[in-house]
């Protein structure tokens, strides 16, 4: 396998590796330009490409770092698009600590998101970056609901934290992500 160095550490990836990826990842999807959308889809790709292929981590780390990437991604676009799919937003909320979600405005989105995106079981919706016609979806707008997603946002911070746990992991995830941001960059500007 081919690997880049940087800062004296070997890496499971190169930027040309990733680039590809993402590459291949706009023809299949059919992504010809960037949008607010496809922007948090190859965000996601690029990160989970560059998890898959960090050297560093373990099988069951790489699963974990990349659903919480993926909830963390989820929640950003959110906040972005000012909206969330109704599915997302009651799981996100189903996972936050007891003494929030028994506060009386969260147990009503808790009730709204339910009932818009019938979910019968939180764990066996997968957060993913979604696209604008992905089911119901609940605006995020408001200050109250837009603290929440923040709120959920904030504790994938300490678990992705505890993953990257040394000087070499951090590092090496850290190439990744800047060589996406570039990717992307690049493509909005041309």
């Amino acid at each position: 396998m081919a690997t880049a160095v940087g800062c004296g550490v070997g890496f499971g990836f190169t930027s040309n590796d990733l680039e590809s990826h993402l590459d291949e990842l706009r023809t299949s999807e059919g992504i010809e330009e960037i949008d607010a959308f496809s922007w948090y889809r190859i965000k996601e790709a690029g990160a989970h490409y560059v998890v898959d292929h960090m050297n560093n981590l373990e099988q069951p780390e790489k699963e974990e770092l990349k659903a919480l990437i993926s909830k963390r991604t989820c929640l950003e676009q959110a906040l972005r698009v000012e909206r969330i799919p109704a599915n997302y937003l009651y799981r996100a909320l189903s996972e936050m600590p007891e003494d929030i979600k028994e506060l009386e405005f969260v147990q009503g989105f808790i009730r709204l998101s339910e009932t818009m995106a019938n979910v019968a079981r939180y764990d066996e919706v997968n957060f993913a970056a979604y696209k604008a016609d992905d089911g119901p979806c609940i605006a995020v707008r408001q200050p109250m609901i837009k603290q929440l997603v923040t709120g959920a946002m904030g504790l994938t911070s300490d678990p992705i934290y505890t993953i990257l746990n040394s000087d070499e992991r951090t590092l090496e995830f850290n190439y990744g992500a800047e060589i996406v941001r570039s990717y992307i960059g690049n493509q909005v500007q041309t």
